[in-house]
């Protein structure tokens, strides 16, 4: 069955303030549009991902149905596949960045660590990730935020804590460095 039947219809008709014809091509089409999205990114996207993004484009579709002028439908079907196929290329170019900034965050947060202890530190990564693992879970959040220059106040503020809880954190942070250094020579 031609996905495309139908769309133009619908368009025009929700473009009229139609809610109702949006439900049916939302309900009729977003199957097929799901399939084009995971057949036009070659599984680079998990189903999930390519759901969000076709609920993305129908959003897209809503917000942008005054620019409709397609006349058949082959051209309403294009028209949402466009918008769909804009969504996952924004998409997977985020994604790319952010996978990106995660690599260099994460070298540059093991080489910060390492300073905040020791400046001789930088050949000591094995060190610092033994170090880090024996922390808690609130204990690495904290330090982290601490290496990123997030200010204790607003530490406190973000785990609802005290300021002097944050201070005794960080002090035990130091104290368990220390401790585990004398351990490993």
């Amino acid at each position: 069955m031609n996905p495309a039947l139908g769309c133009h219809k619908l368009l025009i008709q929700y473009q009229g303030g139609d809610w109702e014809a949006f439900d049916i091509l939302f309900g009729e089409k977003f199957t097929s549009l799901l399939q084009c999205v995971i057949k036009e990114t070659r599984l680079i996207l998990d189903e999930m991902e390519a759901e969000g993004i076709v609920q993305q484009a129908f959003l897209k579709v809503c917000v942008k149905i005054k620019t409709y002028r397609g006349q058949t439908d082959g051209e309403a079907w294009s028209w949402i596949r466009t918008i769909a196929r804009n969504k996952w290329r924004d998409f997977l170019r985020q994604k790319k960045r952010y996978e990106q900034r995660l690599v260099s965050l994460n070298d540059e947060f093991c080489v910060r660590r390492l300073i905040m202890f020791d400046d001789h530190a930088v050949d000591r990564i094995d060190w610092l990730e033994s170090f880090v693992a024996t922390l808690t879970i609130r204990e690495r959040q904290i330090l982290e935020l601490m290496q990123d220059g997030v200010s204790q106040t607003i530490i406190a503020a973000q785990f609802g804590l005290c300021l002097p809880r944050i201070t005794q954190i960080k002090q035990s942070i130091k104290k368990k460095a220390q401790k585990f250094e004398k351990q490993t020579l």
